[in-house]
């Protein structure tokens, strides 16, 4: 998509009163001897990603992108359904609903987007989910494949639990994290080396 298109769905309605902050501000954030730097802008216009970076190169991406569920559309809560709070959330969430084929390019780009502004040997924990469409899975590695990383590993997110909509499968409780490298040879300092491929990690109850 045109830069600007964006990922999500944001509240544009207009506020009253003096703003700190502008479109096109660049902040640095400095304490306990590190600076952070954070950009006011869309992440998906390749040109902010270069005022963001300022020439420097990253060593690691860490990201979780949209997913591009369409829950509103797959998710009708029907029986005992209709009275989960899981449900009654979608009501206020965005819709994440691109076209499919939209969708997988948009990451591409993104992950090229990525690629560019990490130094050789540096790498990309990409964490994602099979979904399913048409009684069959949407593999995120069909459009990483795509893109200029290698595939270093793939990594199986237990989360102890999930949540399906649709009583005629099992019920999907993991995920996927793709470590992704870029040219050159990554240097591992050996913490964490004695994990297997299977992360059981139960995610952090939302009841807000």
């Amino acid at each position: 998509p045109e830069p600007g298109g964006g990922g999500d769905e944001f509240d544009a309605t207009e506020t009253t009163g003096p703003t700190r902050t502008s479109v096109g501000d660049l902040w640095l954030i400095r304490g306990n001897g590190l600076e952070h730097r954070l950009f006011v802008g869309d992440c998906t216009d390749p040109a902010n990603v270069v005022i963001l970076f300022g020439g420097e190169k990253a060593a690691a991406v860490i990201t979780s992108p949209p997913y591009n569920q369409k829950l509103r559309l797959q998710s009708a809560p029907t029986g005992m359904h209709k009275t989960n709070a899981w449900f009654k959330r979608l009501e206020s969430a965005y819709e994440d609903a691109k076209p499919e084929d939209e969708y997988q390019a948009w990451q591409v780009s993104m992950l090229s987007i990525w690629f560019d502004h990490v130094r050789d040997g540096g790498a990309c924990f990409y964490n994602h989910k099979h979904r399913y469409r048409d009684r069959r899975p949407l593999i995120p590695l069909d459009w990483l494949r795509k893109t200029p990383w290698a595939l270093r590993q793939e990594i199986i997110w237990d989360r102890r639990g999930g949540v399906a909509a649709n009583a005629g499968m099992f019920i999907p409780g993991d995920e996927r994290i793709y470590w992704l490298e870029k040219d050159g040879d990554h240097v591992w300092n050996g913490v964490g080396n004695n994990r297997t491929t299977v992360w059981p990690i139960s995610p952090q109850a939302n009841d807000g």
